[in-house]
C-alpha cells in the first residue's frame, strides 16, 4: 500500500507515518485515532492518547521512543514506553515519522499525534 502512495502531500505523509508505526508497535486502533469528543478534554488529551510530544527520536536516527498515556495492556494507567527500531527500508517508520515531524511544524506539540488535514471533496463518480 506505501508503494501507491504518495509522499509530497501533507496526509500522504501522515498516513505514510500511522501505517508503518502503528503495525511495528502493534497498537490497537483505539491507541493512535481519537475523536472530536476526546478533542473536547483539553489539556487531559494527552493523558489518554498519543499527541506530538509522545514521540521523541534518537539522535542517530537509529530508533524512536513512544510513550503511550494510557494503553489497554497497562491496568493502572500509567503509561508504557516503547522503543521502534529503524528498519532502514522503503517502509522504514522511524523515517517516516522523521519526516511528518519536519513538516508537522503548525501544530502544538499537545495535539494529537496524527491529524488528517481537510480536503476538498472531489465528486464521486463511477468508472
Amino acid at each position: 500500500m506505501l508503494n501507491v502512495l504518495g509522499n509530497t502531500g501533507y496526509n500522504e505523509i501522515v498516513i505514510r507515518a500511522a501505517f508503518p508505526l502503528t503495525f511495528a508497535a502493534f497498537l490497537p486502533v483505539g491507541e493512535f485515532t481519537s475523536d472530536q469528543l476526546a478533542l473536547e478534554l483539553g489539556a487531559a488529551f494527552g493523558k489518554w492518547f498519543l499527541t506530538k510530544r509522545s514521540i521523541s527520536l534518537a539522535k542517530g536516527g537509529e530508533h524512536m521512543e513512544i510513550n503511550l498515556p494510557a494503553p489497554k495492556i497497562d491496568p493502572f494507567r500509567h503509561g508504557i514506553q516503547l522503543i521502534i527500531a529503524s528498519s532502514n527500508d522503503a517502509s522504514c517508520h522511524v523515517t517516516a515519522m522523521k519526516q511528518l515531524i519536519r513538516i508537522d511544524t503548525h501544530r502544538p506539540p499537545h495535539a494529537p499525534l496524527f491529524c488528517i488535514g481537510k480536503r476538498k471533496e472531489q465528486p464521486f463518480t463511477r468508472d
